[in-house]
């Protein structure tokens, strides 16, 4: 008979357990912690923790307010937690579902286990009416609240439903437990997965830790469905063993299934997770009580009023905090209690003693000067009282003593006086200088020096360009003409599009500082390195520039060992250019992948988007090359992203665009063992022969998937007059063999009748053949004044002769365009489909692609700036189309695009610039910079802000 009374108690307690959990889980828009402590007596709390977004103090103490503990069973608790909703003012109206106050729930009992559990709101990416992007900040930033904790356990649940790959939980748990030593994870829902199938396969391993590896495993649940919703725990816990008793399921352990075996194992987790944290606990506590003892120490005996407390605090504390720490916020504060007639309110006198009497010896050494001087005086004028030429002598030493005092002391003297009224004058331009020209710290140069129409050798106008280049931009459509060598005399030199102000970053801390300030002020961030841009994204009206072209730093490395990578690579800073990483290397005997252009900054944009060069053909493109980025986070924390750690930030700085995930501090890339180049050049007039010509063009791009398989790269220019073939870039090929190379190419026009001029040559290393083709190195021979466009041909094209003859009459009228000046247009050959790379960013446009070509002409700096306005416009309502029209399926470089074409305010860049990997890249956008930090034009998350007539960068 007791036994039949034991088991409808715990029947009976399983049922109120099991609305309590029901309940719980209806709340799925606030965390819940349910805290279970150990007491004599059973009762019930319930009481509500303000989230970190309730500023105000007094909502604060409104939320506190709500707290019921006369409750000593759980009947009546699901009809608290509404009201409580209800005192969160949280309702299931529009977008009024989450929120980052917490509930909690304190249950005690003799019986109570000492441990809190904590049940949060569900991931989400996609908003809707009841979800919006609000509500995904504030699921993320409370989710990592607990994530953090180092002594809570992570249970990380995914679901067959969705693609592990969209499920963020794993990536964020791996931010905050790197290890994965406390990250028990929880598959539910098997039973969706359709038997044999390999998505059932795949779960399988990840239970058998074998697909992610977690230090304490992997655990399968089979959830509850509709139809179950009423059952008890004990036929739902039969009903799970059942299904894990049939098909491939059996092949798991028993421990890794069920809600049975789940308990156990978090039993034996929690068991050791006290063990491991009780001893660091313990000592942490011992040093807190310390540390708090010493603080009360220090402050001596109790003082109960304002006057004594600012009394007590002793002038050499007061004198160095005033002058170089918190204190010195405004020095007029040091005059304000004087002529406000407040001396006795700041206590003015014995306070500020300590700073007066640095001052004491030099106003007394001036004294006693004048004083002597005033002395002098005397003497000299008693001389001239003296009558009698036996005192001749005496008046004339008096005299020129007098003389000589006066000079000498004077000399002594002015200087003194001047320095203390540089001082004094110094207090009070710090003080009122700020409202007087707020902006007269801003981007020195551009107010110092406003250059007129001049012409300067071309050494120094790149000298010019280093000295103003911590703010400069190599772009004179985003520089607006609002202060450059030809800005009208008679207009003044503003900011226009210029940040306000630079941090020089010389390392990390440089970094973290700038975020830190950035957020506490509401301040735009600006990432920069060289400033070569054409879409704006290093600049930015009203913002704070992080400077990193300083960072100039690397470290080769002959053995480099990682998971998809062993060989030689180099490490390079953020400030690295072209020419210098090629410096870098060179002596070691070893090449690296880098841009065109030798002073772009080879970490920052360039590689962070992509990267194309003269061996893309050979090692496929410069994204392709990183082993890892050295990265600072939203928060300012430091990290390194590889493709085994942090694999979703270091896949989308691999090629999802600079300025928007991070602050890239430097990269190590693969390099490659220098050897010989050899290189062509190929010249043809185009009078006369047009139309062989491009017949012949035809040709070549029908046969170059074959070419490009031969790991050679090749550029064809054309221009109105002429044809080219230039860049041409052979690894480790002689002068010879790219004549045989080129014989089908050639053959081709002489059969056409085209006259032709044709060279080979050969260097023996990269850097040579580098410095004669895009060079003189540093600098280089790429003017930074351009106007252009690129554009990815497709490899579907090269099957199929209409489209090829579509393209070549489409070149052919770009060329011929009379627009003002003329425009040039030219292709490079690539072939990066099948290159071995860990995965990146790279759009799919670039696998798929044949060519990349540009459509190009000069920034002419004679003619007003509305005619190239007009130019730029014309490219983008009339050739641009022509060419898209022509390249069908395809996309463009986000790297190297105009911003008439692609306009930052509107989001026809998205799918030409990320193509599908648009969703993937926004949730990691959201993941590592969930507050919007970084933002840069045509970014990912750039839709989530727009710029105001003023220039100021606001939420969307």
């Amino acid at each position: 008979m007791s036994a039949t009374v034991e088991e409808k108690a715990l029947h009976q307690l399983q049922q109120e357990q099991s609305k309590l959990l029901d309940k719980i889980d209806e709340l799925r828009t606030i965390g819940v912690e349910v805290i279970l402590r150990r007491n004599p007596s059973s009762k019930i709390k319930v009481s509500i923790e303000p989230g970190p977004s309730r500023t105000d103090e007094q909502e604060r103490r409104r939320l506190r307010s709500f707290a019921y503990n006369d409750f000593s069973n759980g009947n009546d608790l699901p009809a608290l937690m509404e009201k409580a909703k209800e005192h969160m003012g949280i309702t299931e109206l529009v977008n009024a579902g989450f929120s980052d106050d917490v509930l909690k729930v304190e249950i005690s009992g003799p019986d109570r286990p000492e441990l809190t559990l904590v049940d949060l709101p569900g991931l989400y990416y996609s908003t809707s009416q009841e979800q919006d992007s609000r509500g995904i900040l504030i699921v993320r930033k409370l989710t990592e609240r607990y994530m953090k904790n180092p002594r809570s356990i992570i249970l990380a649940v995914i679901s067959p439903k969705t693609d592990y790959h969209l499920q963020e939980v794993l990536n964020m748990s791996e931010r905050f437990d790197p290890k994965r030593e406390r990250t028990l994870g929880i598959i539910t829902q098997p039973d969706i997965l359709e038997a044999t199938s390999e998505e059932e396969e795949t779960h399988l391993h990840f239970i058998k830790n074998q697909k992610i590896h977690l230090e304490l495993g992997w655990h399968v649940l089979r959830n509850r469905s509709f139809e179950t919703r009423d059952m008890s725990h004990g036929a739902r816990g039969e009903m799970g063993k059942a299904f894990f008793n049939q098909g491939r399921w059996t092949s798991l352990s028993r421990e890794c299934v069920g809600i049975e075996s789940l308990r156990r194992r978090l039993s034996s987790i929690l068991l050791k997770l006290i063990r491991r944290n009780l001893p660091g606990l313990i000592a942490e506590v011992q040093d807190k009580i310390s540390v708090r003892q010493q603080q009360l120490s220090k402050l001596g005996p109790a003082r109960s009023t304002l006057q004594q407390q600012r009394k007590s605090i002793p002038d050499d504390e007061v004198s160095p905090r005033y002058c170089y720490g918190e204190i010195r916020l405004t020095r007029l504060n040091f005059y304000s209690p004087f002529f406000l007639h407040r001396w006795r309110y700041e206590w003015g006198v014995s306070q500020y003693s300590t700073y007066f009497g640095r001052f004491y010896g030099h106003i007394l050494f001036i004294f006693a000067m004048l004083s002597l001087m005033l002395s002098a005086m005397q003497v000299e004028l008693a001389a001239e009282s003296i009558v009698g030429g036996k005192w001749e002598v005496m008046v004339s030493t008096s005299r020129y003593f007098s003389v000589i005092c006066i000079v000498v002391l004077a000399l002594i003297a002015l200087p003194i006086i001047s320095m203390v009224v540089a001082m004094v004058g110094n207090e009070w331009v710090y003080a009122i200088g700020p409202f007087l020209v707020p902006r007269f710290a801003t981007l020195a140069e551009i107010g110092l020096f406003k250059f007129r129409m001049m012409k300067l050798p071309v050494m120094l106008c790149r000298q010019v360009g280093i000295m103003v280049k911590h703010s400069e931009l190599m772009n004179p459509y985003w520089q607006n003409q609002t202060c450059d060598p030809f800005t009208p005399k008679d207009r003044p030199c503003v900011l226009g599009n210029y940040v306000n102000y630079s941090i020089n970053v010389t390392g990390a801390n440089d970094v973290a500082a700038g975020i830190q300030f950035l957020k506490k002020h509401n301040v735009r961030l600006v990432i920069k390195n060289t400033g070569h841009d054409f879409l704006g994204k290093s600049t930015g009206h009203g913002g704070l520039a992080l400077w990193m072209y300083n960072l100039k730093g690397s470290k080769i490395m002959t053995e480099c060992s990682s998971h998809h990578y062993r060989g030689p690579a180099v490490r390079l800073d953020a400030g690295m250019t072209g020419s210098k990483a090629y410096e870098a290397v060179r002596p070691a005997g070893y090449r690296i992948v880098g841009g065109d252009c030798p002073t772009v900054g080879i970490t920052g944009g360039y590689t962070q988007g992509g990267g194309h060069s003269l061996l893309i053909n050979a090692y496929g493109m410069a994204t392709d090359q990183v082993l890892e980025w050295e990265v600072i986070r939203a928060n300012g924390r430091y990290l390194i992203a590889t493709p085994t750690q942090h694999r979703d930030l270091y896949w989308a700085l691999s090629g999802g665009g600079a300025g928007t995930f991070g602050v890239v501090l430097s990269m190590t890339v693969k390099t490659y063992p220098e050897g010989p180049i050899g290189s062509a050049l190929l010249s043809i007039n185009r009078s006369g022969v047009a139309g062989s010509l491009f017949e012949c063009y035809g040709r070549v791009v029908a046969q170059c998937p074959r070419d490009c398989r031969c790991r050679s790269d090749r550029s064809l220019g054309h221009q109105q007059g002429a044809f080219t073939l230039e860049s041409f870039t052979a690894r480790n090929k002689t002068a010879s063999e790219v004549s045989d190379m080129l014989g089908p190419f050639l053959s081709s026009l002489d059969a056409l009748r085209v006259p032709y001029s044709a060279s080979t040559y050969g260097t023996p290393t990269y850097y040579e053949h580098f410095n004669q083709t895009n060079g003189p190195l540093p600098y280089g021979s790429w003017p930074a004044s351009m106007l252009f466009n690129r554009r990815l041909v497709s490899r579907a094209i090269t099957t199929d002769s209409e489209r090829i003859r579509n393209l070549t009459d489409t070149i052919q009228d770009v060329v011929d365009d009379d627009d003002e000046a003329p425009w040039n247009f030219g292709c490079m050959a690539l072939n990066v489909k099948n290159v071995t790379h860990p995965g990146n960013a790279v759009v799919p446009y670039w696998r798929d692609a044949i060519a990349i070509c540009i459509t190009i002409s000069r920034w002419d700096w004679t003619i007003p700036r509305s005619k190239l306005l007009a130019r730029k416009e014309h490219l983008a309502e009339v050739i641009t189309p022509a060419i898209e029209a022509a390249t069908p399926g395809s996309g463009a470089y986000l790297d190297e695009a105009d911003p008439y074409v692609y306009p930052p305010d509107s989001l026809s860049w998205q799918n030409t610039f990320d193509g599908s990997n648009c969703p993937r890249l926004r949730q990691i956008k959201d993941t590592w910079d969930l507050e919007g930090i970084f933002y840069a034009n045509t970014a990912v998350g750039a839709e989530d802000w727009t710029v105001d007539g003023s220039g100021r960068l606001c939420r969307a």
